[in-house]
């Protein structure tokens, strides 16, 4: 009977410790399983953080990009109406240069011109005098009127030379003012998206860390 005692004791003892185990076992398991939720969570967590970084930082890479590139386009502009600019300051340069040149050649003939007619019409009133003019009135009126003519001619081309270089003037000045305007808008725009593109590899250094940690 002792002996079946032993047996049933031993047995008792058997299963006593084989779910004490199982139970360390389960805790361990449940513990393990905490553990795991509990890492799961902080990994998504980082992961959230970690997008939301980078996320911010390609946000302000895209600004940045989008900005840079807009002032290149306006550099761009800028220097081909410079182009232009000075294209039609040398075409007005050019054109003023045969204008004053023909009036250099035609001025002095007009005046020589003129004066020839006013010693003609001179002389022949000289010639008359208070004398029955008969034939000679009507070649003193027909030098009166080129008198007339070439004077108003020598003072229209006079008043047209003059407003000519007058116009030219102005609009060599403003183009000069607008070239200048525009050169400087280049060099700040220039300047400006430098800047930015310095930024911007900064800026994609910083992602890229952000991204590897």
């Amino acid at each position: 009977a002792a002996s079946g005692n032993d047996v049933f004791a031993k047995i008792t003892t058997m299963i006593s410790d084989m779910i004490s185990r199982m139970e360390k076992s389960l805790a361990e398991d449940t513990n393990h399983a905490q553990q795991c939720e509990i890492d799961m969570k902080a990994a998504k967590e980082k992961l959230a953080a970690k997008t939301s970084e980078v996320s911010k930082y390609q946000n302000r890479i895209d600004k940045v990009v989008s900005k840079s590139a807009g002032l290149k386009s306006e550099v761009s502009e800028l220097k081909e109406a410079l182009s232009a600019l000075s294209e039609a300051k040398a075409n007005a340069a050019k054109i003023r240069s045969k204008e004053s040149a023909l009036f250099a050649k035609n001025e002095p003939e007009i005046q020589q011109g003129l004066e020839g007619v006013k010693i003609a019409l001179k002389a022949l009133r000289e010639y008359y005098g208070n004398q029955d003019q008969g034939a000679g009135t009507g070649i003193v009126g027909m030098l009166e009127v080129v008198e007339s003519d070439f004077a108003k001619q020598l003072a229209e081309m006079r008043v047209a030379e003059s407003t000519a270089a007058e116009d030219f003037k102005k609009e060599e000045e403003e183009m000069k003012l607008e070239t200048s305007r525009k050169e400087q808008d280049v060099k700040y725009k220039t300047e400006a998206h430098q800047r930015l593109d310095a930024d911007l590899t900064d800026l994609q250094s910083d992602a890229d860390s952000a991204q590897s940690v």
